[in-house]
């Protein structure tokens, strides 16, 4: 009986004061609603940044070259103080699993009158194992590309569709990286092919 009398109570309450029981319904909903948005875009950014990690590759250390300017300003430009030689040491050292040397910069990419500019890098095949890059096409770079140095690349995702047309796959045809002749090997998920914002092209 109590519970039935608080009911009736509640409700004449609601009846007799019904705009500020619908301006207290109003208020709820709307913090539920908050909450619930809050939370979305919560996961939602940290599902990107996890991404965006896992693309980059997890227990990874980059390693810069020290610059030193030349004996006169702007006599002999800038040195670049690493070499191929210091990633053999660093992979020599303990707790160290791959290392993979790099120079990058900008090029310009083309397929017969088609053009792209992108951001281009000269690696070795353990740069797949570091940044966890898995080619959506085709294969990555190997090692007897590296040893025969040979003319092949590996292009991502946008510099492929900007390149070839729909439908045609970029894998076994040829690109000019600068003027120079390469054949594409692989082609990267968009997901995958970026550093920095910027898409890639990587060649031995």
């Amino acid at each position: 009986m109590r519970l039935a009398g608080n009911v009736n109570i509640a409700l004449n309450g609601l009846r007799k004061n019904k705009l500020r029981s619908l301006l207290t319904m109003l208020g709820i909903v709307i913090g539920v609603a908050a909450v619930i948005v809050m939370i979305g875009v919560g996961q939602g950014a940290r599902s990107r940044i996890t991404s965006q990690i896992e693309g980059m590759g997890s227990n990874l250390l980059m390693v810069y070259p020290q610059f030193s300017q030349g004996a006169v300003r702007g006599a002999g430009g800038n040195v670049n103080t690493l070499t191929r030689e210091d990633a053999a040491a660093i992979a020599g050292l303990p707790y160290v699993e791959r290392v993979a040397p790099e120079l990058s910069g900008s090029a310009t990419l083309q397929y017969e009158s088609q053009t792209w500019t992108a951001q281009v890098s000269g690696t070795t095949p353990d740069m797949q194992y570091i940044k966890n890059w898995k080619p959506g096409e085709g294969s990555f770079l190997n090692d007897l590309d590296v040893s025969l140095n040979a003319p092949v690349a590996v292009i991502g995702r946008t510099v492929a569709d900007n390149l070839f047309s729909t439908g045609v796959s970029p894998v076994g045809r040829n690109i000019t990286v600068n003027r120079q002749t390469y054949t594409v090997i692989g082609v990267l998920p968009a997901k995958e092919a970026s550093m920095g914002g910027q898409e890639q092209a990587m060649y031995p």
